[in-house]
């Protein structure tokens, strides 16, 4: 599998000490430039916690109260709320490394190497930043410390990662969430000898409630503000203009299946680099800290964990393809759906909080 991945490694001196840092994203969105005055789709899709909120009839959706939707900007920008001023950066802590990704979800990112450290290091001055690195270090070291709730986990990652990583370099089309996720559970099983649960079909229905909402739809020359609603059996996809008036709608009954759809090779690749991307950010903490939190053996955790990531780019595939008609993936719709499949990844690494949701 083209493993499209670029890194890099510096330092972070905080007040709680000085940290080894490793910045990672694929090739395509490795650079991070915000279009202040153009863009501002992050303050209609990021809704930070303590702000007025205010109703949009245009995105029939609440936009943060700061925004200033004529123009374009943050009315309290430089009283801001700390979510805000890391923005489109997603970090974790394991073991005392810092890694550190942009959001895809953010047209800001782009093929050019353009983010200059001091942007990344600035999140760093923020108190709630310095709470996060505490909170995740101390999650993590609870679960190393209990042998009985770590269990093999470093070894079922590096399992995983070769079964997932050899089954995406092979995969050309779409449905794989079920496959993919029985693989997953038969993996785990096969380590401890056990047989693996026959993992019932995902509904479409299901799968989308848990996906719906606001999302940039990015693709690599232009981008908009995408909008994804069910109500029972129906659901409605709708995509705005730079003014956040809406240029199409679809809407259609909830599909009984994923739809088939093929990928080109370029798609291919983008996919296989965003899986790639998927394993190099650190879901062993992140199951790590739930089992802290719950007193589950990791290995248990994992599973669900990574076959819940699968969810939203099956998801984003099938409604993006119903919205414009189309039988195969090209290069710019995939950019789309990891686009939209991105935000409720990796929502729980920014609020660990909020990781009992998961």
């Amino acid at each position: 599998m083209n493993n499209g991945l670029v890194t890099r490694t510096f330092n972070v001196s905080t007040q709680l000490g000085t940290y080894s840092a490793e910045f990672v994203a694929p090739v395509w969105a490795q650079g991070f430039e915000c279009q202040s005055r153009v863009c501002g789709l992050c303050c209609l899709t990021q809704l930070p916690t303590g702000v007025p909120q205010v109703h949009n009839s245009n995105v029939d959706k609440a936009i943060c109260g700061f925004y200033d939707v004529e123009r374009r900007l943050c009315q309290k920008y430089d009283r801001r709320p700390s979510g805000c001023k890391i923005y489109p950066f997603s970090f974790d802590v394991v073991e005392g490394q810092i890694l550190i990704s942009a959001s895809l979800e953010c047209p800001g990112t782009n093929f050019r190497e353009s983010i200059q450290q001091g942007v990344i290091l600035n999140m760093f001055n923020e108190p709630s930043v310095l709470k996060r690195i505490t909170l995740m270090n101390n999650y993590y070291k609870k679960a190393v410390l209990f042998p009985d709730i770590w269990g093999r986990g470093g070894q079922v990652w590096k399992s995983l990662t070769s079964e997932i990583q050899g089954y995406f370099g092979n995969q050309k089309c779409f449905p794989f969430l079920s496959e993919a996720t029985q693989l997953i559970f038969e993996t785990v099983a096969g380590l401890f000898n056990q047989k693996a649960p026959k993992i019932p079909p995902i509904s479409v229905g299901s799968a989308t409630k848990n996906t719906e909402g606001l999302y940039i739809a990015t693709r690599f020359e232009s981008h908009n503000l995408g909008l994804v609603k069910s109500r029972g059996s129906k659901i409605k996809i709708a995509l705005f203009d730079n003014n956040f008036k809406e240029i199409k709608k679809t809407k259609l009954k909830t599909p009984a299946k994923f739809l088939e759809l093929e990928m080109d090779k370029e798609a291919q690749h983008l996919l296989g680099d965003y899986v790639s991307f998927l394993f190099s950010r650190p879901f062993l903490s992140l199951a790590a800290i739930i089992a802290s939190m719950e007193h589950t053996p990791i290995p248990m955790i994992l599973p669900k964990v990574l076959a819940g990531s699968f969810v939203p780019i099956e998801v984003g595939a099938t409604l993006i393809a119903y919205r414009d008609n189309l039988e195969r993936i090209e290069r710019d719709t995939m950019r789309e759906i990891v686009s939209f499949s991105k935000g409720t990844t990796h929502s729980t690494f920014n609020r660990p909080d909020k990781l009992r949701t998961y």
